[in-house]
């Protein structure tokens, strides 16, 4: 799912807002869009962060409230 830092005050319907961005490697405030997509893990240069629990609950919230 991606995370922008556009517009992080003015979420949509299903954005999950990133409380601990510190944490998940982030340099200001964002929120995780609902779009769901894969990429092969062979493109995948490295991890910048991690969504602490909370965040990952806020995630999993917007997921069952965009696909029930």
């Amino acid at each position: 799912m991606p995370i922008t830092s556009q517009n992080p005050g003015s979420t949509r319907f299903g954005d999950a807002p990133v409380s601990d961005i510190q944490a998940a490697g982030m340099l200001m405030p964002g929120v995780v869009k609902p779009v769901i997509f894969t990429i092969e893990a062979r493109l995948v240069q490295k991890s910048l962060g991690k969504l602490v629990d909370d965040d990952q609950r806020g995630l999993r919230h917007s997921i069952v409230q965009s696909i029930g």
